[in-house]
């Protein structure tokens, strides 16, 4: 995937909408290809669990893609970079995710980008009323290690949720 996505130098705000399935290379390689990236967006737009459609088949029919257990394909996992990106170390100030479900992978990559944000000052989740187990999820982003001492990770509740109460750690 390197060779295929060119260098963003003058990029400072990135919106990365992600259908069906997140595609977490994907993003680590736009940070990496984006050294002065200050604003992040990521927005999931599926209302299902995040499996893939385009799923591959072998000869015999069978599925060739693998889930585990929170229903997402190998291709859906975080897999931590042996690099942190110059954004992260240097630019970084705000990251807001629109459509967290809570799944393993979505906590992993939220908790990459907090502890190696070294200027971060503001994580913004939005959640839906779906979000199982809410106040699990927001005692471990509360004890998440940050990159930055000043950053805030604030939860919010999306139109249709049960909850008025927002959430900042």
């Amino acid at each position: 995937m390197a060779c295929c996505v060119p260098a963003f130098d003058n990029l400072n705000e990135l919106k990365l909408v992600l259908h069906d399935c997140y595609n977490w290379d994907l993003l680590t390689e736009l940070l990496k290809r984006s050294p002065n990236l200050e604003h992040l967006f990521l927005e999931h737009e599926n209302d299902e669990e995040c499996i893939c459609s385009d799923e591959e088949y072998s000869e015999d029919g069978s599925s060739k893609v693998e889930y585990s257990e929170d229903g997402c394909s190998n291709a859906e996992k975080w897999n931590t970079p042996d690099f942190v990106p110059i954004c992260l170390l240097s630019h970084l100030k705000t990251i807001s995710i629109r459509g967290f479900q809570g799944h393993l992978h979505e906590r992993e990559a939220a908790k990459y980008l907090l502890a190696n944000g070294e200027v971060l000052r503001k994580m913004t989740i939005y959640t839906g009323d779906f979000l199982p187990a809410k106040e699990k999820i927001y005692k471990e982003f509360s004890m998440f290690q940050r990159g930055s001492r000043t950053c805030q990770v604030e939860f919010i509740e999306e139109a249709g949720s049960s909850f008025d109460n927002d959430y900042v750690y």
